[in-house]
């Protein structure tokens, strides 16, 4: 069966875009028995082609849906990550930002994926999700070796024997005419 919904955990609303300002939704998809993916269609990405750099940084210098505010070379440093962007250009696309978070790139934990929306700067806020702690490991003593098996008794050893002997195949000899020994 195929899932492509919006996610409906707790920590997905309230997401707001740190380009646009703008509120966004999370898709959970998966296909058959997989685990869902996350991402969000709506959210500005980075990693979206333009035909003229002056666009893309344009696009890049937008914070909290201020147009401008990223300036100066701010507009590559990544408004999630605090990570600085490259401009990368791809003949036929056009250019793109890389080395920063992108929303529309699936990932499958939807924690880390709606902690990486909420960060700021690199800093996530004090009431972000969090994994659950892994369970405390727990130590099995052992007090003393698990008893052996019974071994059968020569008895009945002595029949599984004979049994196994009677279903074993026979020796048998193939006289072929017309062949020579040697």
């Amino acid at each position: 069966m195929s899932l492509n919904v919006p996610a409906t955990q707790a920590y997905f609303r309230n997401l707001r875009c740190a380009y646009t300002g703008k509120p966004v939704t999370v898709l959970a998809v998966s296909a058959g028995h997989t685990s869902p993916i996350y991402f969000s269609p709506d959210a500005f990405d980075p990693s979206e082609f333009y035909k003229l750099p002056e666009d893309l940084f344009a696009a890049l210098g937008v914070r909290g849906g201020i147009i401008g505010a990223a300036r100066n070379g701010a507009e590559l440093k990544c408004p999630y990550t605090g990570a600085e962007m490259a401009i990368n250009f791809v003949k036929g696309f056009g250019y793109q930002a890389i080395g920063g978070f992108c929303p529309s790139q699936p990932g499958e934990d939807p924690v880390i994926f709606a902690r990486s929306m909420m960060m700021r700067g690199g800093k996530v806020p004090k009431d972000a999700p969090k994994h659950a702690p892994p369970p405390k490991a727990r130590s099995l003593e052992v007090t003393e070796p698990p008893a052996p098996k019974p071994s059968l008794s020569e008895d009945a050893a002595s029949k599984a024997e004979g049994i196994l002997r009677d279903l074993a195949p026979k020796k048998t000899t193939v006289t072929v005419r017309g062949m020579k020994g040697g």
